[in-house]
């Protein structure tokens, strides 16, 4: 796993220093019930093997108030899955020792309210199709711009949200109408 430090530290780009000032003197958020700092963040675990990639993805992610992870392997992705309790995971395909698919199946079975975006430089129909059918939210070929795969995540963390929800919570919200 490599560390990231997604705490307080500082940064000197002007709209970092923004969000973090927000954040940190406690601004309310737009419906102004509770200061920005209290806010849910989603938590983005990413099994990634390229350091660098990994290093890119997270900060961005970061940056944008995500609570953010990097595991190194699948072995590794495995075992901060159980303990981070991810909102989303995004998978590499491509991982030592164990491949994303396998990767895959194990973390739908032990991570069922988690989505999971599957990555791959190796992108093809057949991989695609494979990873959908294994569970994964989405499918996303390498390399891949930050604004998409934000765009993918973005809509798959509500998903996410859902899914956590008790037993009944969308029954009691919905039950009227159905």
């Amino acid at each position: 796993m490599f560390p990231l430090n997604t705490g307080n530290s500082p940064c000197n780009k002007p709209a970092c220093e923004a969000a973090a000032k927000q954040a940190c003197c406690g601004q309310r958020n737009r419906a102004g019930d509770r200061p920005a700092a209290e806010a849910k963040v989603a938590r983005l675990l990413l099994i990634e093997d390229e350091e660098t990639l990994a290093k890119n993805i997270a900060s961005f992610f970061a940056h944008g108030g995500w609570d953010v992870e990097i595991a190194g392997s699948a072995e590794a992705g495995l075992e901060r899955a159980a303990a981070l309790a991810p909102d989303v995971i995004v998978l590499d395909f491509t991982l030592p020792c164990m491949d994303g698919l396998a990767a895959l199946s194990i973390l739908r079975q032990r991570e069922p309210r988690a989505r999971i975006v599957m990555l791959s430089a190796q992108a093809s129909i057949k991989l695609a199709v494979d990873a959908m059918k294994a569970g994964a939210a989405d499918f996303l070929a390498k390399p891949v711009s930050l604004a998409r795969l934000k765009g993918v995540l973005d809509k798959v963390v509500p998903e996410a949200r859902l899914r956590n929800q008790p037993p009944g919570f969308r029954g009691s919200l919905f039950g009227a109408c159905g």
